[in-house]
């Protein structure tokens, strides 16, 4: 029980400070919009202390395999549903905050497009898409949320990161669930 606890404790834990950092950005992209509703980062604002590429990897990659997982063997525990809720909510943030550069080669010149700010959008709009399915408990919107998620995702890499998706950086961080989505591929 103690373990569950501390597991519990570690996710609140970073739900709470991934939650912290959608308040402060999503606060200074609203200081950001355009017209038109296109975002664009100003300078000075606010700077990813890591790449781009780490991001995605740390929180849309960690969340979006056991999310594609649950769409082909949907959740049957609260336990497991809330963890799915997570994993969909790290989808959400991560198109907001890809919005901005990182520390990475082509960080800003990637969110100088709006291109890549559009793509970026659609990233939130799947993880809310997940969100809303994970919310009604509907196996056939988590398929479908799940689909959007690999059209997302793959339409971007095919522009942006053809050849290696994660550039070496080791994938699924100690919060991957592996009792809950089995050992990391």
């Amino acid at each position: 029980m103690r373990s569950k606890l501390n597991n519990r404790t570690r996710w609140m834990g970073v739900g709470i400070g991934v939650l912290g950092a959608l308040l402060v950005l999503g606060g200074r992209m609203a200081l950001a919009q355009r017209p038109g509703g296109a975002t664009e980062p100003r300078a000075g604002v606010t700077r990813l202390p890591v790449s781009i590429n780490a991001l995605m990897v740390a929180l849309t990659d960690r969340s979006a395999e056991p999310f594609w997982d649950a769409s082909q063997k949907p959740p049957q525990t609260q336990e497991q549903w809330d963890f799915l809720r997570y994993y969909a909510t790290d989808i959400a943030l991560a198109g907001v905050l890809i919005s901005y550069p990182g520390t990475g080669q082509y960080d800003a010149g990637w969110v100088r497009s709006p291109d890549w700010q559009r793509r970026a959008r659609a990233l939130t709009a799947a993880g809310m898409q997940a969100l809303a399915a994970v919310d009604a408990r509907n196996d056939a919107q988590i398929r479908a949320a799940g689909d959007e998620l690999v059209r997302v995702c793959n339409d971007c890499h095919m522009l942006y990161k053809p050849d290696i998706p994660s550039q070496g950086i080791i994938m699924h961080s100690e919060y991957y669930n592996p009792k809950l989505y089995g050992k990391p591929k």
